[in-house]
């Protein structure tokens, strides 16, 4: 188990390990680390940003919902008016919004006040910010377009864009990873399966801690001798068993 930033970025690292992600995947920023899971900066770029906080691996802009800022109380890097952003760096779920997307002031967001708190670098007199001022899925309330992203990000070098990944097998298994990093690790990075080495795993829709808990099970028990064998086959009978093992407990999501 690997509570630390720092440690998971050095397995990644690591030749021939197999490397499983069980936790928060913070609307698709990225795997989050943490000791205490009480409000904090945790929850973004981390009170100790090489232990603690987001592993980035997302797009570069995501939309959040206003009630996780409230609920987590970190500080919120809001994309502000007048910045010209790129359709193809959204979020899926963003892009699908965009025309929905505005210029408004904190108190149009937040009548509170509570979120001049937690905005990085401050809010002035006149400051605007990019959102969506409704719901967008079933998160409901304001959302917030935040910065994300995957390389040169605020919290590189503990992102993806500056690791140099050797691991043989990659299993994100936070919620609905499939749609908010699949693309991001296979096509922005360019980090593609070979004929036995860079397997990735991820779910399809909101998880929870059984999927970890049946992979590591069915991984270990494979019926078949492996050793010095491809590790392809043995990960295929782990994914249908798991996902088997899902379906009956009619837990809604599966690993592709």
């Amino acid at each position: 188990m690997i509570p630390q930033k720092n440690e998971f970025k050095r397995y990644l690292e690591t030749p021939n390990v197999h490397v499983v992600y069980d936790g928060h995947a913070r609307y698709g920023r990225g795997p989050c680390f943490g000791d205490d899971a009480g409000p904090g900066e945790d929850w973004e770029n981390g009170v100790n940003p090489q232990t603690g906080g987001l592993w980035r691996m997302g797009y570069p802009f995501i939309a959040i919902g206003l009630e996780d800022v409230h609920h987590h109380g970190y500080t919120a890097d809001v994309v502000r008016a007048g910045e010209d952003l790129p359709i193809e760096d959204y979020h899926p779920d963003l892009r699908a919004a965009y025309a929905r997307v505005r210029d408004y002031t904190i108190e149009d967001l937040d009548p509170s006040g509570e979120l001049r708190n937690h905005v990085r670098g401050g809010v002035g007199p006149n400051d605007r910010f990019k959102a969506i001022r409704g719901s967008l899925g079933c998160d409901r309330g304001p959302h917030l377009v935040m910065r994300a992203g995957w390389t040169n990000t605020v919290s590189a070098p503990m992102d993806l864009g500056a690791t140099n990944m050797q691991c043989r097998v990659f299993c994100h298994f936070g919620c609905s990873t499939l749609k908010h990093n699949r693309r991001i690790l296979r096509e922005f990075k360019n980090w593609q399966q070979t004929e036995d080495d860079r397997f990735a795993f991820w779910t399809s829709a909101t998880s929870d801690y059984r999927a970890v808990q049946l992979w590591l099970y069915h991984v270990l028990t494979y019926p078949r001798y492996n050793a010095f064998q491809p590790w392809g086959p043995s990960l295929d009978y782990a994914r249908r068993r798991v996902n088997r093992d899902l379906r009956n407990l009619v837990a809604g999501y599966e690993i592709i």
